[in-house]
This record gives structure tokens, sequence and C-alpha cells, in this order.
């Protein structure tokens, strides 16, 4: 058997008896018992069958490694009702046969084991805490490792409620309310309790109600929980919320109103309004209170104005009326709202005007509401700006009540605008947005013209809108569909007075002109996509009796064939032909066209037509009349100069085709001079050629595009020169240049040109000067021919570069900074390209953007507005235009430097006072401002006003900054001001001081009136009895200089201060109450009057007055945190949170009731709280003796009068570590006396005690439980010690047993005072407690069952290296004999020792033993023993006294005995003399020097003789051996049982018997030891196994100690058929 290790195993040797080599495989190994896992430490059997031969033939090892097992804990259920439990599960995993140990502590406490029957793995327990379990397993007890701790927490499953007393539906602030957490089903529970309100915690307390004053904290959630007082572990779940909610004091009678003047639903800033307190039912006498969450505070007035109202009076206001210190309640809030204005929505019917038609302008608001007036204007364009100015319409100068206004007789196109406004003075709205009326008349001030004259295009086609009239300034703008309204440069090129369109947008678009006075006709210009089909109709009103043509084009076709034409979207009947022809146009004409091609349907267009009158008609006629004459005339002319001219020149004829058909061969020039065909049109040898250009051709275009059969004719020269204009290094794709072809000689017209790019040839149809729009990189070549003749030139080659992108400039602002009134500078350029000048155009946030009017086109202009800029670059007599550059923010900053004012200027400033602070701008006092103010972070909205005003509040503290900028250009400001810091004060404090409260007889007292803190410029005011009489003036009082005044009249004082104009006032001070000086004194009395007050008790304070009547008022000052009521006396109940200190101080005086008379403060009295605390108890004696009364005392921690005690017996509480506790007879209403004498106790015992007073009785902690210990076991309860002795080695094993009428079991111990059980310093199995190792010092121990202690026994420890006395555990009976002795740990026996009774040497004769053969009482007392100088500790030997009775009986049993036991050993000695002489035996004697005479050769064969089955041996008692000897056994079974031991020596057997020689002295001992006289064993082979064979190594188990030993084996069929205590 072996007991396993944490490291490898080395060999293990079992019952080896030959020397083996070599190795066999088929041997078979079993182990016992047979557990699939095993861990370090633990006791196995280890069986090792060869399969031949014999066992002891053999020699084994064996190797093993193995880890120490551990448990896991796991709480299985959390929740129970109060006294139930919960189950804790402990295991260890993969493996079985474990029983488990459990233990507990607290974060208070130390560690026990929990007694338990349950040891399979889970347990129930009804206390929470930190527990731990470990398992155990096997006959020799292996134990694993302890678990990892667990806390354990139980939740009561028991509801818990808030309950609230008074239970009224409604608390109001002020009421005395009491909350009570109850647990339902735990009412005789001990509970702790804790409340959370609003998240907020409470401390633990015992006392499960609570009862505050309410007030606005007070309103909340409250919950609460409860835990059991000494169990922290073990508590309810969290009740449900009590909503606590409280009402405001009851309302008086009297109520106040806010009225708000003018009583408009809403209000907008800058508007000056009146809030008003009104009281309903009062009279005037009033003083008024306001309140409100806005941050400017109003002044305690019957009403106050605000003017102008701001953002910041934004909030909610209450006002309160006063009258003889008798107030109102607040009013109700009155919420005020500022509102922004905003721009009102004009709205105008019709838009387009007609003859005879009125115009109705309608202007809402956003917010209508009573009070507004509408202001009417005309707006007049603003140039250069895009703004407009506003003239007043007729009527509207005071404004109208309604929100609509009719113009007549308009005939032009006009814009109006309104605005709204209201109040006095009269604050306007912004204008609103202006509204056009358009007309589509020209008039000579102002007219637009649209080329081409069409009111439909296509989105590619560029359209031109020109503006003419009594104007060299310009501006083109257009109206969307969605009311949007921009000018040209944001959506076209403004050149002069021309707005070129690049590309339309696919809707209908108005048009109109604008000049610094006028606008132009209005006309409307729809874009269609390319591939649509247009209506050509006229854009202007077509006169009334006119002709006018519609017809219907696409845009590669001018005139398409087969349309329909719609009026109003009726079919007008056609004969299919491309145009709609009215020879006389009528009103009825008038209306929406559109026409129809191949299922194509172009947009629908408005034709006007205008009536024209009598005079207008006949005009017309005459007209006609004149012109048709002089048509003619001039036609005749020109045919004629034509024919003249036809005869000195020619003319190429250019055959156009005419139908689509022929262009595949029209379209290929022709240079072969034989194939050249022409029609002759005139007669002789000159030829005559007519150019004709198709419809459309402007002359001035790419001619190689055009179809035409050309004539190529003769030789060419050299000296042509083609120049370029402009001439710049690079081009843009779509810029123009004009290309100069100069041949040099005659005239320019006697020539015809073309133009060559990269050897691509034309005909010769340029002019000299030919303008192209380039598009790609080329070389240029210009070829002139003679007209007269075939002679050609060719001129040089120019080479251009054309960019594909089209250039983009870049802006930047260069300056930033400039004082007011001047400007900054932008510059605008095109990188690595010349000849640019430039546009500027800018826009801000709110305005559209607008072209700049300025003389320098050369890249930098100065300007004096910040805003959005940006420019565009042109060059070229054909403008060519670059892209728009990024738009830039140019922001301008004045260096002017801007200051905070405030005012008044007083160094300090009071919450409540009302201060201005100005933005000034340090030389731009006349330039119109706008202010900004900045806060500590916060901004405020930008206005008019430099000053800003309001009343200081908390929230007014901060750095003050402030920025102005020009009113009209956001983008011009100022620098920042530096900050100005105001520092804000709570209202100031006013504190009234007398020098004394009492007025001594025919005196004065002096007050004294101060403002804190302090400043300057306060006044003082003074009264008496009420707030609300009236201020004192001389004759009431002497006024002092510094606020003072002195007053010979009793009476309530206040002051408070003033400054100002208007004055402010301060809050009045505290009340301060003059006395006269009453003869009575007063006095503190305590009830009841005990000289020491604990925690918990009840008593009452008393102010006794001496001499006095009973019409008094009472006044008590207190260093506690609660004021005691101002009654004339007051109970407390002592609680830790009723005062925060331990000691308290109390005074008290008295006031005579409807006088100014009061005594003087009492005396100070010192109210001492303590804590309870445990009392002690102490009990004598502490050990029984027969017929000795047990004397209990309890002693308080303060000792004091009205304690009365109570007396317990302790009863063990099992499983748990607590005792029960019953009262003592006598004790159900406690003992005067602090002590109690208990008579007649045998057995073991616990008591404890406690202390209370009162009524109702205020009880102490238990006292700690203190046993009364009896040596004597009794049957319900013993316990019994093994090894059997009361003194140990620290590093033995010591045994104690617990034995009686019970199944649980715990075993305690004190020490130094120090009670614990068993699982603190041992291990507990069962009812037996296991101790290694024992402390060096005295231990009493006993044992606990549910109902019972057993008795006591005293262990002490000694250090392995002194000596022990060996003497009886339990007490001796008086008579019997008893044997004590002294050892040592290696020595059973020791001699020469001397003993001790009581510290007086007994016996000095060196024996080994102290022999007592009658034991009497005189033998009682304390033994301890001496060897070489070494001292045992002392022990205690009881005698136990017995009756006549029982002396006489063991007599009499000894009479018995005696003879039976003589006659038992002379039959043995007969025995085991016949026996021996037909046997032979082994013995081993002592030799002192006989080494080498026993030494044989080591090549003789020896025998040996062994007592074989059935024979007797018998074994001699010797005296152990000398220190030095080479083995000790140590018996571990049963150290009090005799056993017999034999020394045997071990000789060869020759020939001849040796001679046997046996030792004659025999002894008794628990320690054995061998060892050979010479030290050394015999030498030959035979010996040497036989030597292996008995000195085997055995299992530690079988051992029992930490240390391997030695065993003699005398022969292995012994070790197969007796145990090792039978051998050895």
């Amino acid at each position: 058997m072996k007991k396993m290790g944490h490291t490898l195993f080395s060999e293990l040797f079992l019952l080896c008896s030959l020397l083996y080599t070599g190795r066999a495989q088929d041997a078979v190994l079993t182990i016992e018992p047979s557990w699939s896992t095993y861990f370090a430490g633990e006791s196995v059997t280890f069986i090792c069958d060869m399969r031949e031969g014999r066992n002891n033939d053999w020699e084994y090892k064996i190797l093993m490694d193995a880890n120490q097992p551990k448990p896991r804990l796991v709480q299985v259920s959390k929740t129970t009702p109060v006294g139930g439990s919960v189950s804790l599960n402990c295991s260890v995993e993969n493996s079985a046969g474990w029983k488990y140990d459990w233990f507990r502590q607290t974060s208070n406490t130390n560690e026990v084991q929990v007694t338990t029957n349950n040891v399979n793995g889970v347990i129930r327990v009804s206390q929470g805490g930190i527990y731990r379990c470990r398992g155990y397993r096997g006959k020799q007890i292996f134990l694993t490792e302890a678990s990892d701790k667990v806390t354990c927490e139980i939740t009561f499953t028991n509801k818990v409620v808030v309950m609230r007393q008074p239970n009224w539906p409604q608390i109001f602030r002020g009421e005395t309310i009491t909350l009570t957490c109850e647990v339902q089903g735990g009412e005789t529970t001990e509970w702790e309790y804790k409340w959370r309100r609003s998240g907020s915690d409470t401390p633990w307390k015992y006392e499960k109600t609570w009862t505050f004053t309410a007030s606005e904290s007070s309103s909340g959630d409250y919950t609460c929980k409860s835990r059991l007082r000494h169990d922290p572990y073990s508590s309810t779940e969290t009740s449900e919320a009590f909503t606590l909610l409280l009402s405001d004091e009851p309302k008086a009678q009297l109520r106040a109103a806010v009225t708000l003047h003018p009583n408009w639903p809403q209000i907008y800033r800058g508007e000056k309004i009146t809030l008003r307190c009104e009281i309903h039912g009062g009279n005037t006498e009033w003083e008024y209170e306001w309140t409100t969450s806005s941050s400017n505070k109003p002044p305690n007035l019957n009403e106050f104005t605000i003017d102008p109202v701001s953002s910041s009076n934004n909030g909610t206001y209450k006002c309160k009326g006063r009258m003889k210190n008798k107030p109102t309640n607040w009013s109700d809030s009155f919420s005020l709202t500022i509102l922004e204005t905003s721009k009102p929505v004009l709205s105008v019917s019709p838009s387009w005007l007609s003859p005879g038609v009125s115009v109705t302008l309608s202007c809402e608001v956003k917010h209508p509401s009573a009070g507004w007036s509408f202001y009417w204007y005309k707006a007049l364009p603003q140039l250069p700006n895009l703004s407009c100015i506003y003239e007043l319409l007729p009527g509207s100068t005071s404004g109208t009540a309604q929100d609509s206004y009719i113009i007549d007789g308009q005939t032009h196109t006009a814009g109006y605008a309104c605005r709204a406004g209201r109040g006095d003075p009269v604050i306007y709205t912004p204008y609103s947005q202006t509204k056009m009326v358009w007309s589509a008349d020209p008039h000579p001030s102002a007219s637009l013209t649209v080329s081409p004259d069409r009111v439909q295009h296509f989105s590619s086609d560029s359209v031109s809108l020109t503006c003419e009239g009594n104007s060299t300034e310009w501006r083109v703008r257009r109206s969307t569909l969605n009311n949007y309204t921009s000018t040209c440069s944001y959506w076209g090129t403004m050149i002069r007075s021309t707005c070129i369109i690049n590309r339309l947008q696919h809707r209908n678009t108005v048009f109109w002109c604008e000049s610094g006075s006028a606008f132009s006709n209005a006309v409307n210009i729809t874009g269609q996509t390319n591939d649509g089909i247009i209506l050509v109709n006229p854009v202007h009103p077509v006169t009334e009796g006119a002709s006018v043509s519609l017809s219907c084009r696409m845009r590669e076709q001018n005139l398409l064939s087969s349309v329909f034409f719609y009026h109003n979207d009726k079919l007008i009947p056609n004969d299919g032909r491309g145009e709609l022809n009215i020879s006389a146009v009528s009103q009825s004409h008038e209306g929406f066209y559109k026409c129809e091609h191949s299922g194509n349907v172009s947009p629908q267009s408005w034709m006007a037509v205008k009536s024209v009158s009598r005079t207008e008609s006949s005009s017309f006629l005459f007209l006609v009349w004149l012109l048709v004459p002089v048509i003619l005339l001039s036609f005749l002319l020109l045919l004629l100069c034509l024919y003249k001219k036809s005869k000195d020149s020619c003319c190429i004829r250019w055959i156009q085709s005419d139908s689509s058909s022929q262009n595949s061969t029209t379209n290929q020039p022709v240079n072969q001079p034989e194939t050249v065909e022409y029609d002759s049109l005139l007669h002789g040898s000159v030829d005559v050629y007519e150019t004709i250009r198709p419809s459309g051709d402007t002359g001035t275009g790419n001619h190689h595009k055009q179809e035409g059969v050309y004539i190529n004719m003769k030789t060419r020269t050299a000296d042509a020169v083609l120049t370029i204009e402009p001439s710049w290094l690079t081009y843009f794709a779509g810029e123009s240049v004009t290309f100069i072809c100069d041949m040099r000689e005659g005239r320019n017209n006697d020539w015809e040109y073309k133009i060559i790019m990269d050897g691509w040839d034309s005909w010769f149809d340029t002019p000299q000067r030919y303008e192209l729009y380039l598009s790609h990189t080329g070389k240029y070549q210009c070829r002139g021919r003679r007209r007269s003749s075939d002679v050609t030139k060719d001129s040089n080659i120019v080479s251009l570069t054309v960019s594909a992108n089209q250039p983009k400039p870049r802006l930047v602002q260069v300056s930033k900074t400039t004082p007011v009134g001047g400007s900054v500078s932008l510059s605008c350029s095109v990188e690595n390209s010349a000849g640019w000048k430039y546009d500027w155009f800018r826009q801000t946030s709110n305005t559209n953007e607008v072209q700049v009017r300025t003389n320098n086109v050369n890249g930098v202009i100065s300007v004096s507005q910040g805003g959005i800029y940006r420019c565009r670059g042109y060059r070229g007599k054909q403008i060519f235009l670059s892209e728009a550059s990024d738009k830039v923010t140019c922001e301008i900053t004045f260096t002017n430097k801007v200051v905070v004012m405030q005012q008044p200027n007083w160094p300090q400033i009071f919450r409540g006072e009302t201060i201005t602070l100005t933005c000034e701008v340090q030389g731009g006092e006349t330039t119109e401002w706008e202010y900004g103010w900045r806060r500590s972070g916060s901004d405020t909205q930008w206005k008019y006003e430099k000053t800003w005003t309001f009343t200081a509040s908390e929230s007014s503290i901060g750095d003050y900054t402030c920025k102005s900028r020009l009113r009209h250009d956001p983008y011009s400001s100022t620098e920042t001001s530096e900050a100005f810091t105001l520092l804000i004060s709570y209202e100031p404090k006013t504190q009234l001081r007398a020098d004394t409260r009492l007025i001594p007889v025919g005196g004065r007292v002096t007050l004294s009136c101060s403002v804190n803190p302090s400043s300057s410029g306060w006044r003082y005011y003074w009264y008496r009895d009420e707030e609300s009489s009236e201020p004192l003036t001389s004759p009431d009082a002497v006024f002092q200089p510094d606020g003072q005044i002195s007053v010979s009249q009793g009476g309530i004082y206040w002051c408070r201060g003033g400054r100002g104009e208007p004055v402010y006032y301060t809050n009045f001070s505290d009340p301060v109450n003059i006395y006269g000086a009453a003869p009575n004194r007063a006095a503190v009395t305590l009830h009841p009057n005990w000289p020491q007050i604990y925690r918990g008790e009840k008593i009452t304070l008393r102010c006794e007055i001496h001499g006095g009547d009973t019409e008094w008022e009472y006044e008590w000052t207190t260093s506690s945190s609660k004021k005691p009521p101002n009654l004339n006396e007051f109970t407390i109940p002592v609680y830790s949170s009723t005062l925060q200190t331990t000691s308290v101080n109390y005074k008290c005086k008295g006031r005579m009731k409807s006088k100014h008379l009061s005594t003087g403060w009492s005396d100070s009295f010192s109210l001492t709280i303590l804590e309870t605390s445990k009392p002690v108890l102490s009990v004598s004696p502490s050990w029984l003796s027969p017929g000795v009364s047990v004397t209990l005392s309890c002693e308080v921690k303060h000792p004091s009068a009205g304690w009365s005690f109570y007396w317990y017996k302790a009863l063990p509480q099992l499983p748990n570590l607590s005792y029960i506790y019953e009262l003592l007879p006598g004790s159900t209403s406690g003992t005067a006396q602090d002590s109690y004498i208990i008579d007649g106790q045998t057995h073991t015992a616990g008591y404890a005690c406690r202390a209370g007073r009162g009524d109702p009785v205020i009880y102490t902690h238990y006292s700690q439980t203190k046993m009364v210990w009896s040596a004597d076991p009794h049957p319900s309860a013993s316990l019994t010690v093994s090894p059997d002795r009361v003194q140990h080695f620290s590093s033995d094993s010591v045994s104690l047993t617990c034995e009686g009428n019970s199944t649980e079991w715990r075993v305690r111990l004190t020490l130094d005072n120090y009670t614990t059980t068993c699982s603190i310093w041992g291990t507990m199995t069962g009812s037996t407690c296991v101790v290694r190792p024992l402390l060096h010092r005295n231990t009493v121990f006993w044992c606990e069952s549910g109902s019972a202690f057993s008795n006591a026994v005293n262990i002490t420890g000694q250090s392995i290296l002194g000596i022990i006395l060996v003497n009886p555990v339990h007490p001796v009976t008086e008579g019997a004999s008893v044997s004590l002795s002294c050892r040592m740990r290696e020595q059973n026996l020791l001699s020469s020792v001397f003993f001790y009774h009581n510290d007086k040497l007994i016996q000095n004769d060196g024996r080994g033993e102290l022999n007592i053969s009658a034991v009497s009482q005189s033998h009682e007392g304390f033994y301890k023993c001496e060897h070489s100088g070494n001292v045992s500790p002392q022990s205690w030997m009881a005698v136990k006294s017995v009756s006549r009775t029982e002396r006489s009986s063991f007599l009499f049993l000894v009479w018995l005995l005696v003879p039976v036991i003589l006659l038992s050993c002379l039959l043995l000695l007969l025995c085991l003399y016949k026996k021996s002489k037909g046997r032979s035996f082994i013995s081993r004697s002592q030799r002192t020097n006989q080494s080498s005479a026993t030494d044989v050769n080591e090549g003789q064969h020896d025998q040996y003789a062994f007592p074989l089955e059935g024979d007797v041996c018998h074994y001699e008692s010797i005296k152990g051996p000398e220190v030095g000897e080479i083995g000790s056994v140590y018996s571990t079974t049963d150290e009090s049982r005799d056993i017999t031991y034999s020394s045997i020596e071990l000789k060869n057997i020759k020939t001849k018997k040796k001679k046997k020689k046996e030792s004659e002295e025999k002894s008794v001992y628990s320690d054995l030891k061998f060892k050979p006289s010479t030290g050394k064993i015999h030498k030959n082979n035979e010996t040497k196994r036989f030597v292996a064979v008995l000195l085997c190594k055995l299992t530690l188990s079988q051992l029992h100690v930490g240390v391997n030993s030695e065993y003699l084996c005398l022969d292995f069929k012994w070790t197969l058929n007796m145990s090792p205590m039978d051998i050895y």
C-alpha cells in the first residue's frame, strides 16, 4: 500500500527477497480500490503478480504521477420564504465516492465548519455567507483541496410594502408623515431596514419606520429593503416604489393673477409690453413680489414694462402680494413667449395686366393676431445693387386695417411690397418679397426686345435680351414658375445692356428689364428640348388688324409641312401647309397656340392682341400709301446697277441643290478644271456666276461645310502673309479669332480667299478678314486667287494651340482689415493666360447674386462691402467667357477698437440689481451698426441697440464680449471686444445684530444693521413688530451713523438696505427679539434622571422656570443638528440618526406671553449618548468541583442606576455556530443584583447574560457565552482523547471523539479566552475531530450536540524537542492507582526522571515512573517532570471522590480478581516452558561490543529456524535501547495498550546448536527501538538477503505519520495472516 505524493515516485520496494536484474513482460498489476481517477496523497494498494515462481522471489517498483483534486461549489437556489433554506452543491468532477465537509464565514467572522448529516454533496442552509467545501473519501481519509469561496446570498420571496401614515390622499408641505417598511409574513423576524429615495440610500437601521416633515425635497419615489439583523447576506427584494407627491400650502382666499397689456396672443421681439399683478378681492395696500424663469428678474412693483422685449424675456412669470405680513399665494404661472418677426407674404392678382383691370394686393402675416396695420409700397429698382427702394402707395401712410389693397389704372410693369406694424411706437415686420405685375407692352422709357424674335426656343439656342430706353444702366431679371427671381449674371452673360442666354430651361420663364427708375415690358420665353418642335410666334403683342404668320419648326429644319395648329387646345382647320396666316388679327385670336407635326406637339404659347384706336388705324394706312412708291423705285434702280456692273466682271455661281437627295454628289468639291460645268446667265465672253447662300447663313462660318460646286483655277505664288488677331500664346475651344490674309499686291477685293487647316482645303469663299471659332489645336494657312486670272498665292503657316478646357480664374482676397469707411482688395486672374478683363459678382446668404459695377476690369478691385464674391474673365471682340471662379467669402474686419462699458459702475453687483452694458465702437459712432453679444460661450441675436439691460442673476455671471457689424452688411464687422467679467454676488444678506437681547432697567440696546458682503451706497430702513409696518422714525429710536440705532422698547426688530434710483432693496434681515429682563431663572432637567443614557432609550428634557407662572413661551438651543420644539418639555427616542454626536448640550429660556420679558439662558445641560455594548460575563469557578456553587457576574460597560440583569443558559444550535438562550429560574423579570448563583451543577454548561432598563425595556446585547467545565463524562455526551494523555508533541495527531445520545456533533475549544471550532484548526469527520499540529499552550476541548455539552479535557502541546508528562486525561477515581511517566518524542520512557507536585519535588530516585497505588484527594494538583535539565509543561490531575458504597464495591472486586490473575500467570508460564523445549526461536538480545565475534564468513551456507504456523512464540518485554539505534516504531492504533515484545538475536546455524540466550527483564512501552550493539549487521550474502526481507518499506498509510519508518518483518507469511500490530 502506498500514500501517493506530489512528485514522481522513487523506487518502492515491497517485500523484497531477491535481487533481480532482468524484466519479463507477462506480469499483471492490479489496484485496490479500483477508481477511475486517483489524486496525490490518496492511499491505494498495488498488487504485482509476476505469474511465475513465488512472490518473494521478486523485487518490485512502481512509478506514477498525480494531482490533488479541487471540488466545485455552486449555489443551486437563491430564493426562499422567510425561515426557509437554499441549496448548495459541492462536487468533484469526473470522480466518484466523495463525501464533503462544509465551511462558512462572513465579512466580520472567521471561517467555521458547518455541521450537517448530509455529506453527499448537497446541503440546505438557512444563513447566507461565504461558503467553501472540501471532499474526502477512502478508509484512510484522503482530502481534496478546498473549493473556491462562493458568496451565498439568500433572497426572501416575502413581499415588502411601503405604507404611509397618515394615509391622507393629499399631503401638504410642512406636514409630518411616517413611512413604514412591512415584510409580509415576516412580522416576527428581527430585521434591519434600508430606505432609498430618488436614487439616494439611507444607512441600515433597526427601525422600520421613517418619520420626516414634508418639504419640496421630499417629493419622489420611496422604496425599502429588509435583511436579517445577524445575517447581512439574507435579504428581501426591494419593495415597489411608493410615490410621494406634495402639494403647496393650501391657497389663501385672496388670489393674484398676472395680466399682459396689450393682451395680444403673440408678442414679437422689439415690442413694448406691460405685465401687471392683479389681486382680486383685495385693496390697494399691497406690496408685490415677482418670480420668473427668465434671466431678467422683475422689480417688486404692481406692474413693470419691458421695452423692447427680446428672447431673454422668454419664461414663466408669477407674482404674489403681501399686506400686513399676510401674503397671498403665488399666482398661476403666466408663460411669455417672444416670437421673431418674419416677412409677410404678398400676393397679387392678376399677375399680367389687361386694359381696365384693377390689381389687388393681399398681405398675410405668419402669426395673425389683433392690432396689425398694413403698409403698401411700390418698389423702385436700386442699381447697381439687387435691392429695391420702397415708396408708400397713396392712403398707406398710417397703414390700413384691411390686409388687402386695390390699384386702378396700372398699365406698365410694376413691383409691389408690403409690411405690417403695430404698437406705439410702431414695431414693423420686415418687408415682404417684391411681387411683380407684368405688362407685355413696351414703352419708350424701358423696353425689352428678344433675338430671335419668337417665344419658343430650343434649349441649345443662344437668345439675346436687349434693354432699351432712357437709361445707361440696366439689369435683366427673370421669374420662374416657382416664383424664384434672379438676375442675368446668374444664368447668362450681361454685356452692357444685353443679356445673352446660352442655354434655356425647359419651362416658361418671364423676363424683364430694370433701370434705376422703371421696369420694362415683360416677355415669356419657353425652352424646348433639341429633339422636339417649337411654335414660331411673335414675342410682343400683335396689334389688332395687323397680319401675323405662325409656323412650326424642328431644330434642323426651318419650316415644316403637314402641320396642325391649335388655338386654346382646339384644332384650327388648315390645308396642311407649314404656316398659319392670319390676315387681320382681332381680339378673338388672342389665346394659347401650339402646333403638331408627325405626332410631336410643341409647347403652347400665349399670343396677345393689342387693340388700337381709330386714329392709330388711319395713321397706319397713310404710312403704307407713302412707302409703296418709294420701295418700287428703289428696286428698279438696283436692277439697272446690276446690269451695268456685269459687263466688266463675272460672278461665280453657286448652284445649290434643291433637295436633300442630292447631298451625296454636291458635297464633293471638284478640283479638275476640265470637268467643271456652269450655267451662263448673261451674254458675251464674260461668264457670270451667282453666289446663292442657303437660308440662315450669316456669311461668317466654316464654309467648307456648305454644299455647292466650285471651280479651282490655275497657278500660285508664295509671297502672301497670314496674321491672326488677337495674337495669344494659347487659345481655348470656342474662342473667336480673325485670320487676315494679305496678298501683298493689288486691291483686297481683287482676290478670292480660303483657309487651309492642317492641309485640309476648301473653296475660295472666305473673306479677306475671316473670323473663326476655334475647336482644337492645328496649323493654318491662307490661299488667295486673283479674280481676273488663275494666279494663286499661299501664305505662311501659323500654328495655334487650343485648350479644350474652359479657363477658370482664381479669386483671392488680398487684404482683410481696414478702418470704418475703408475698403479691401480682391484679385482675379486666369493663370498663364493674357488679355483678360473681368466681371465681378456679389451675393449674400440672404440675397441673390448681382454683378458689381466697377471701372476697374484689370483683375484687382477695392470693395467696401463684404459678401460672397465671384469673378469671370472675358476677352476678344467676340466676347469669350471663362468659367466663373469659385466663390470666396470676403469678410471685412474693421480695426476700430470695441469696448464694453457697465452702468452703474459699482465694483460689486448683487443679484436682482438692474445693470446696463454698452458696446462702444471707438471712431465709429456715426455708423449704423448692429450688435452681437457673447456671454460665457453663448451668443445673443444681432440687434440694433448697442445697450443690453438686464436684471442680475446667477445666470448673469460670466465674461461678456460684444462685436459690431454693419446693419446692411453682415460680412463687415469689428473685432470682438476684450472680455468684460461680470461677477454677480448673491442677494446681499442683511444682518441685524444686537449687543444684547435684554434691555437693562432704564437702559437701551444698540442694534446694528449691515449688508454682507459690504459695499458702498447703502441706506438702512428699520421696522418693529411687523415687516409690513412703516419704517421707524426718530421718535421711535435714536439713529446713529453707520447703520445703528438705539432702542429702549422691547419688540421684534427687522432691517433692510437699499441703494440706487429706483431703490434696490435687500431682503429683510432675520428678526431680532428684544426683551426686558424677567427675574425668573430657567433650568433643564432630565427624566428619568440616569447618569448615562444609551441609544434606543426614551428620555424627556424639561425646561423648569422657578417662581414663574404658566404663561410662558419656551425656547431651546442645542449643539445637536435637530432643534428641539419650543415647548415646556420634549421626549427624545435616542437613536443615532437623532443625535449626530455622542455628547449634546441643551439650554432653554422662557418668555412671557404677550410681553417682551425673557429669562436668561439656563445653565448648559450636557446629554451624553452611549452605545449599548455586550456586557462582560464572568464565571467562578471555571471547572466544576463537587458541592461547589457557580457564581455568574454580569458587568455592563458604563454601570449606572436602573439596570436589571437577565441570566441565560446556552444551548447549542446545530448546524449553526450560534447558541439559543433559555432564561434561568428567577430571571424572567431580571434581577437587581449583577450576580447569580447556580447550585448543583455537575456537567459542563454554557451561560450568558444581558442587561435592560426602561419602559419598554431596552436591552443590551447578549454577553459572550461563558463555559463552566466538568471533567466527568456522562452517557448523554462524552469526549474521549486518543492517545489518552494530556500532553502531546506538536507534531502528534490527536483524535477527539464525541459519543452520546446524538448523531450530530461539533468539537469546540477555548484558547486564551478565544472560542472556535474544529474546522479552523483540524478536520471534523463524523463525530471525530483530528487535530494536527497542536499549539504550544493549554487548550480546553469539549463536544456539543443539539441538547448537551460533553465533559471537557485539557490538552497541552509541546515542542518536538522537549519532553512531556504522560498523565491521564480524565479524573482519577479516589482509591485507584495511577502511573505517571516522562518521555521524549523518540523514546517511550525515560529514566532518571524527577517528578513535581504543585512545584514540589516528590520523587528523585531515578526511576522512569511515578506510581501512586491509591489516589486520594491530596494527590490532586499540578504535575510536571524533569529529565536532564528539560522540564515538561505541568498538567492538572483531577481526583474524583467516591462514596462509601462505591469504595466498598471496589475493594471487594480487587479481592476477587487478585487470585484469578495470579493463577492465570502461573498457567501461562508453564505452557511457555513446555513449548520451548521442542522449538527453536529467534531471540534478539542486546549486545554491546560483540560484533567481531558474531561475524561469519560470507561464503558459508546459512540456515535459519522460524516458528511456523501453530507454534507458540514468546516475546519478551525488554527495556528500550540507547539513542542511535536503527529503527523506531510508534504505536498509532492504541498507545494505552500493553504489548509484549521480544528481542531476538540472529545467528548462523552450524552443525551443533547454539545455546539460547534470553533476556529476563520485562517492561511495557508504547515505543520500541532495536539496534545491534556493534552498530553492524552480518555481512554474508545470506544475512543481507534475510535483512532485506525483514527491513522492507511499507506504506505511509500504515504508519499514520509523515516520515518513513522501517519495520521488522519476521516472516512474509505472517504479513499475510496477521495485522502489523500483531507482528510488532
